[in-house]
């Protein structure tokens, strides 16, 4: 009798049930939200690029070295990208580079950026953040 009740159920109706079904309890399988990224860091004109302050924003954290030819190609794009969608869109630069903060401070007078940017200590990266 049960076998007679299921061959009068549409396949579609079936598989609409099952479908359901998996959705239903998918929630209970989903790994629990990552706590947020905690990060403050002095930029280059002395102020602080505090990550928390940007919530609900899209961030851009774009780690970049002076000798990274695509990386200089990119910085005007994101520059651009962040000031038309400023209400939206923050970013940060960070540069790995072995450099000192006046070389620094140089080359960014070359290569200005509509965003903060941070020279890493390449002997004491942010812990918040993998190395690139």
């Amino acid at each position: 009798m049960k076998v007679r009740a299921m061959q009068s159920i549409p396949m579609k109706t079936l598989q609409s049930l099952a479908l359901l079904a998996v959705l239903t309890v998918m929630p209970a399988w989903a790994a629990p939200p990552a706590a947020p990224l905690r990060l403050t860091l002095r930029t280059l004109d002395g102020g602080t690029f505090n990550l928390a302050a940007e919530r609900g924003k899209w961030v851009i954290l774009n780690q970049w070295a002076t000798w990274c030819g695509p990386c200089l190609r990119e910085m005007p794009e994101i520059s651009a990208w962040v000031q038309r969608h400023a209400a939206h869109v923050a970013a940060l630069g960070m540069a790995y580079d072995g450099i000192t903060a006046r070389e620094f401070a140089q080359f960014m007078r070359k290569h200005p950026v509509s965003y903060p940017v941070v020279l890493i200590d390449l002997e004491s990266p942010p812990a918040a953040m993998p190395e690139p």
